[in-house]
């Protein structure tokens, strides 16, 4: 990416009323969105930039962002470095992740600043995606988190988790994730004292997932 192709389409977007830059999974092209930011910056335009990413980061590179981001919304996925070589191929997953998620917090603290009309501001949202047949992952996850970071932080649990079509997944991610499985951690998530979020309804798989077929894949 070159900030040059995007800039125009951005700084059109922005002058039309948009506030907010999401940028997904960015690791790998930081100077580019360093200069794109400092180019927009340059211009009097400096919307919310929210950093969406699966956690697998580096503090190093994450701190040549400090600054220039204003919200983190890390999708942390393991606490078990065996499920996470066998479903992702990354046995140091847990660790790279919680380290991001330290340095995400030294820059822009644990909390979350929302908006009179109900929009994030600045602070860090940390999502987590229950699997089918890893709820004593999820569960291990969450208490890492209470320990690690705090249950002041707004969670986002999700139970959307829908084996993809056309492959086949080997178990137990071949499957849906049972209603009950959902319940279960996300009363330990209540009971470790995770108030401040969002709890997806259990068959929220039904409504989340998008048809690349249609025009508008994620129309519901």
């Amino acid at each position: 990416m070159k900030p040059e192709q995007v800039l125009p389409e951005i700084r059109e977007l922005l002058r039309a009323g948009c506030d907010s830059l999401g940028l997904v999974s960015p690791s790998h092209v930081v100077p580019q969105v360093k200069a794109l930011l400092d180019s927009l910056a340059s211009e009097g335009l400096n919307p919310t930039v929210i950093h969406n990413g699966n956690a697998y980061d580096d503090p190093i590179v994450l701190a040549e962002l400090a600054g220039k981001i204003d919200v983190y919304l890390p999708d942390v996925k393991y606490i078990d470095g065996d499920t996470a070589n066998r479903l992702s191929g990354v046995s140091d997953y847990p660790v790279r992740a919680f380290a991001a998620l330290e340095e995400m917090v030294r820059q822009v603290g644990d909390g979350l600043a929302i908006d009179g009309g109900g929009v994030a501001r600045r602070g860090l949202i940390v999502r987590h995606l229950v699997l089918p047949g890893l709820v004593d992952d999820s569960i291990d996850l969450l208490r890492k988190l209470a320990d690690c970071i705090g249950t002041g932080v707004h969670l986002s649990l999700m139970a959307q988790y829908y084996p993809p079509a056309g492959l086949t997944c080997p178990p137990p991610l071949d499957r849906r994730l049972d209603h009950h499985e959902y319940e279960i951690v996300a009363e330990e998530a209540m009971r470790l004292g995770f108030d401040s979020g969002w709890f997806q309804e259990p068959g929220s798989a039904d409504c989340h997932n998008p048809d690349f077929e249609r025009d508008h894949p994620f129309a519901t």
